[in-house]
């Protein structure tokens, strides 16, 4: 085990511990996707010190380029996770042209007796498997929800450190329709999946029917279905969300799951195209990587403040400049998993 002391921090009524990767606040956990707790770390660390715009990108991004965008759309979720605004700054303050400075009073190494996850905790983490959608009916309408819905939740799910999520091209190599949970469990290695039913009814709309499978046993946990129209869908994907937390996870780990609820789209034909874009970037072709970008440019146009668009959008970028049109790309250099 090393000597090195632990980097625990508090300030205000957040706990930081960056070793057992923890943010509480009032001893209750708070969700933050990894960058933005990287990205916590290295201000809340700072002492004060004013931490360029540079560093802060090869630091977070080291050997890509990546937007300053991105680094302003962290700083903005890191803003609103702590209660923080630009305009009366309690913990992130903007240096104009240059970066940001920690400016809270920071006690490193205090409040040691806050809980910890320990390696015998992470070990518990529950492990999921989303399946892409099966879609019934010839419902070629919804075709594009078929994978980029689930994979949407799946994206959700990984935030919260409760969880361990398998990429969703992990149940894509087993069969659609006649997988068996316990063997997918056991190959897998996961605790329960979700799986789902999209069919498009002239008289309803949009049907979907949702059920969690507890892989080991073999059961079935729950089943749910939902009546649902195109502006529905984000709604959909809280409400599965919340379900699928609240019906495997107990005690106070639940609490921080209304932290995900943050990056919410202004209006559903913005969330739509985010959707669609994440349908067609799956297909890890130079032209697909394209259409995506279009997609996302289309959505970030009718939404500016869409954070999740605005990540993947930069992605594109990285991969279109990365590769050149009509080339074999190696699904293994950089998977939609990443």
């Amino acid at each position: 085990m090393s000597d090195q002391p632990h980097r625990r921090y508090s300030f205000g009524p957040f706990h930081l511990d960056a070793d057992q990767h923890l943010l509480t606040r009032h001893a209750q956990p708070v969700a933050l996707p990894p960058k933005c707790f990287d990205l916590l770390c290295l201000l809340v660390s700072s002492q004060g010190q004013l931490l360029e715009k540079e560093r802060l990108l090869g630091t977070l991004w080291p050997g890509i380029f990546v937007e300053e965008a991105n680094l302003s759309n962290l700083i903005a979720l890191l803003r609103k996770t702590l209660g923080d605004s630009p305009s009366a700054a309690q913990y992130i303050r903007t240096v104009p042209k240059l970066g940001y400075r920690f400016v809270a009073l920071v006690n490193p190494s205090a409040a040691t007796d806050q809980p910890r996850r320990t390696e015998r905790d992470r070990q518990r983490a529950i492990r999921v498997l989303v399946f892409p959608f099966r879609c019934d009916g010839g419902s070629s309408e919804l075709a594009h929800l078929a994978y980029s819905l689930p994979e949407a939740i799946s994206t959700t799910l990984a935030e919260l450190n409760v969880f361990t999520v398998r990429c969703i091209q992990v149940a894509m190599r087993f069969d659609p329709v006649h997988w068996d949970p316990q063997q997918v469990g056991k190959e897998a290695d996961v605790d329960v999946i979700l799986g789902g039913t999209l069919e498009y009814c002239a008289d309803r709309g949009m049907h979907v029917v949702t059920h969690l499978v507890d892989a080991p046993k073999g059961t079935l946990l729950w089943s749910k279905s939902w009546d649902l129209s195109q502006g529905d869908l984000f709604q959909f994907h809280q409400a599965v969300v919340h379900l699928l937390v609240r019906s495997v996870v107990r005690g106070a780990m639940v609490d921080g799951t209304h932290e995900l609820t943050r990056d919410v789209p202004s209006n559903a034909e913005s969330y739509e195209l985010y959707l669609r874009a994440n349908q067609v970037l799956q297909h890890w072709t130079f032209e697909s990587f394209a259409l995506a970008r279009d997609l996302y440019l289309e959505c970030v146009q009718k939404d500016p403040d869409y954070a999740p668009a605005w990540a993947r959008l930069g992605r594109c970028y990285r991969l279109l400049q990365k590769f050149q049109p009509g080339s074999a790309i190696d699904c293994h250099s950089g998977s939609p998993c990443d």
